[in-house]
């Protein structure tokens, strides 16, 4: 009986582990399927570093030393960054049904949209968060133009100063946007 009690209560504190850990990820999306289109794209950007990469990373920032140590702080934290980010020559390189099986992700229970923009000659942006107690859990955005699309799914407890100081070190909401183009804009 005492036997049975205690590989009861075991069972019981691996199925709350599990379920802890699949409720960690759930900001996590499934982004893979876009991988394919690289093949025709002109310019491409993948970026997939999960928990254990991401410690490896601390080690080679490039920011001011006080900038650093909050740096390194955020990465020991969060579970992963995952960018998928193609430019292609002509229109039609990807259809509306790959950006629609991550916006179904994103319409999920916890996901929030806080900003979504469109424009009349086809694209626009969007952005989520997962806010989960006081914090934001995951964030996701996405980037559609007629030749362009970038996805950006950052996992893990992430305010918004963090979120800045991840954008200065990887540039991560340019995803998509060719240098040419910023040039242009910043001579104008």
């Amino acid at each position: 009986m005492n036997r049975t009690r205690k590989a009861a209560g075991l069972l019981l504190l691996c199925l709350c582990g599990a379920a802890i850990t699949a409720r960690a990820q759930d900001a996590r999306l499934q982004i893979n399927h876009l991988d394919r289109l690289a093949a025709r794209a002109t310019e491409s950007v993948e970026v997939t570093l999960n928990d254990v990469q991401m410690q490896f990373l601390r080690r080679l920032v490039s920011l001011s030393e006080s900038d650093k140590t909050r740096f390194r702080d955020l990465l020991s934290k969060l579970k992963g960054v995952y960018v998928r980010g193609f430019e292609f020559a002509q229109d039609g390189e990807y259809s509306e049904a790959d950006i629609e099986a991550i916006r179904a992700q994103l319409r999920a229970p916890g996901w929030e949209r806080i900003v979504e923009v469109r424009n009349r000659n086809g694209g626009g942006d969007e952005v989520f968060f997962m806010p989960r107690n006081d914090e934001i859990a995951g964030f996701a955005a996405i980037s559609t133009e007629p030749r362009k699309v970038c996805v950006i799914n950052i996992v893990g407890p992430i305010d918004m100063d963090e979120m800045a100081l991840l954008e200065k070190e990887f540039q991560l909401t340019r995803c998509g946007r060719s240098e040419n183009r910023r040039q242009r804009r910043n001579t104008r």
